[in-house]
């Protein structure tokens, strides 16, 4: 993208440079929760539950039509919490002692080859009414979204034949398949998640990689990276971030990287 090459080409001139992220205008979502709330029976447990996810729900759509950088960083931690120092320890000894690897495989496949792909995965699992879909714009390279029943591919994301059975592991095999199992039950509310969820779940992710035998020194190289990152990000502006980790990737990784955890902000120079 432009602002990528912007940011490469200066950052290599000795520049600091924060980037300015532009965002789509939130929903309008306020009478869609009011007519939830409503509708909360008034039997325990279910009072509790749901008027608590509802909250949440309006703490969230608050914070992404006010995009202040205190609100977003305390959503952030409220669900994943703040990055452990003995954690934070491991992660900086892994990417030290693992070599960066020297050329990187051939990514034989386009988004459209990706798509292809996870459609005939799904066809396979008898999940017709899922959808693969190339968006307009994303940050993650390949995403679901349970209550639309889609998995989302980046425009302008390829992959190598490692890469796509993981992310066939992790992407359906965990995701779309709890999705799935979920809407199954009785309370539908589960199909979307309740608060909470995902931290468990991208866990339970990464253990099927594992388990898959997936879970390759790239792999565990870039999870180091993310976890360095949101360190980076809390104490520090863009710049910094991509300064953390430039010791133990390439400057294209660090950036990319930098970018999924200082997306919400629109100034990145702040911290957060």
């Amino acid at each position: 993208s432009p602002a990528r090459a912007d940011f490469l080409a200066r950052y290599a001139a000795g520049q600091r440079i924060n980037p300015r992220f532009e965002y789509r205008p939130a929903p309008d979502v306020d009478r869609l929760l009011d007519g939830a709330a409503r509708a909360v029976p008034p039997d325990e447990p279910w009072r509790t539950l749901l008027t608590g996810e509802i909250e949440a729900a309006r703490r969230a759509h608050a914070v992404l039509h006010t995009r202040s950088p205190a609100e977003l960083t305390g959503h952030s931690l409220a669900i994943y919490g703040e990055p452990r120092p003995d954690t934070l320890r491991r992660a900086r000894s892994y990417l030290e002692r693992s070599a960066v690897p020297a050329g990187a495989p051939a990514h034989t496949l386009t988004a459209g080859g990706a798509v292809a792909i996870l459609s005939a995965v799904l066809r396979r699992a008898g999940l017709a009414d899922w959808s693969v879909t190339v968006p307009d714009h994303m940050v993650a390279r390949m995403s679901v979204r349970g209550g639309e029943r889609q998995i989302l591919v980046h425009p302008e994301a390829t992959f190598t034949a490692t890469e796509m059975r993981r992310l066939i592991v992790h992407e359906i095999g965990t995701h779309v398949f709890r999705s799935v199992n979920a809407a199954r039950q009785r309370i539908g509310l589960l199909a979307h998640g309740l608060t909470g969820y995902l931290t468990t779940e991208e866990g339970l992710a990464a253990w099927h990689e594992q388990r898959a035998g997936l879970a390759t020194a790239d792999v565990r190289r870039r999870y180091a990276l993310r976890y360095l990152a949101c360190h980076a990000a809390l104490h520090g502006d863009f710049h910094s971030v991509v300064e953390d980790l430039v010791a133990h990737t390439t400057l294209d990784e660090a950036f990319q990287t930098a970018v999924r955890v200082k997306r919400g902000l629109v100034d990145t120079a702040v911290p957060g």
